[in-house]
């Protein structure tokens, strides 16, 4: 079942998650093509034309959740219970 934004969900909220679900759902699957369906999503559930990302917040909050997921492989890779928990990441304007 594909996700869907949560009522009062911000769009940088619902990316993260989405992006997490989407990833663990399909782990061969590129992040940068989690971001994009993401946003696709959002960007349908709020019934906008479905185009590529182009602004300024969605390639910042892509930049945040590709730096998390590398920040999780690391610590994966180092065999670590501590993970960085992507709900956690706020995107500064």
């Amino acid at each position: 079942m594909p996700v869907s934004p949560k009522k009062n969900e911000s769009q940088s909220d619902f990316v993260s998650r989405c992006v997490s679900i989407e990833m663990h759902a399909n782990p061969d699957m590129d992040n940068k093509q989690a971001v994009a369906i993401c946003h696709s999503v959002w960007r349908r559930s709020k019934g906008q034309k479905d185009e590529s990302p182009k602004s300024s917040k969605e390639f910042k909050t892509a930049q945040a959740i590709k730096s998390a997921e590398e920040i999780n492989r690391a610590f994966t890779d180092a065999e670590s219970d501590d993970l960085v928990d992507l709900n956690e990441w706020q995107l500064r304007e």
